[in-house]
């Protein structure tokens, strides 16, 4: 049988367990937690050579400090900071980024990784998603002539619809190949500030066989001093 004194002490004992327990699993659970409004931002449609300002909120939403580390982007296009970078709990901030679209084109997916101190998410990664929107758009980018016959001529007109018509200029035009021919640009009668080359094929004393050639139009444009429009097709007897 169990003393009443060494009962009360087990009683004692037992409980100090539990509280150091508690304690412990206390100070096991505390820690900081970075919690974002939004990880990605779509910025929409952007022409070439512009930029965009964008912002990703985030919150310590833990019960430690947050620190922001580093922050890395995926290419120079982007940059971005930490509008502060240690945060009691509860507090919030943001990570400022801008954009550049430089001379990309089509659409477009960056990402920025901030580091942290936060132990479930050292590394949190955000996206950056849009549409860069082409200073001289070109239909089609690439002709496809399919079966070239010998003994026949092909056309086909390329269109090339600038963002701003008032202040675009085609300086040249290259046909890379001998049997490519391309008329003088012309403006468009059914694309309002658009213009027109008409392409002509004559595979006349080519080899049989596929053709991947190019057309290279070069213009005023600081973003898009060169367009480049693809000829291909396969050359039969």
């Amino acid at each position: 049988m169990i003393s009443p004194v060494k009962a009360i002490a087990r009683r004692f004992l037992v409980a100090a367990l539990c509280v150091a327990t508690a304690l412990a699993a206390g100070a096991a659970i505390a820690a900081p937690k970075i919690t974002f409004e939004n990880t990605q931002v779509d910025f929409g449609t952007l022409g070439q050579g512009k930029s965009v300002d964008l912002v990703y909120r985030f919150r310590n939403t833990g019960d430690q400090e947050l620190t922001i580390g580093n922050i890395h982007t995926s290419c120079g296009c982007t940059n971005a900071t930490a509008l502060k970078r240690s945060l009691k709990p509860g507090e919030s901030s943001e990570i400022r980024a801008k954009f550049n679209s430089g001379s990309f084109r089509g659409k477009i997916t960056k990402t920025i990784t901030v580091e942290t101190n936060d132990p479930g998410n050292r590394a949190v990664q955000l996206m950056v998603v849009g549409y860069v929107k082409p200073s001289v758009e070109v239909f089609p980018q690439s002709i496809n002539f399919g079966t070239l016959k010998k003994g026949r001529t092909f056309q086909q007109t390329v269109v090339l619809k600038p963002e701003n018509p008032a202040k675009f200029t085609i300086r040249s035009v290259d046909a890379r190949a001998p049997f490519i021919t391309v008329g003088q640009p012309q403006r468009s009668k059914s694309v309002p500030g658009a213009w027109e080359l008409h392409v002509k094929v004559d595979p006349t004393g080519v080899k049989p066989g596929r053709i991947y050639e190019m057309i290279q139009i070069r213009t005023d444009l600081t973003v898009q001093p060169l367009v480049v429009v693809r000829v291909i097709g396969s050359v039969v007897e």
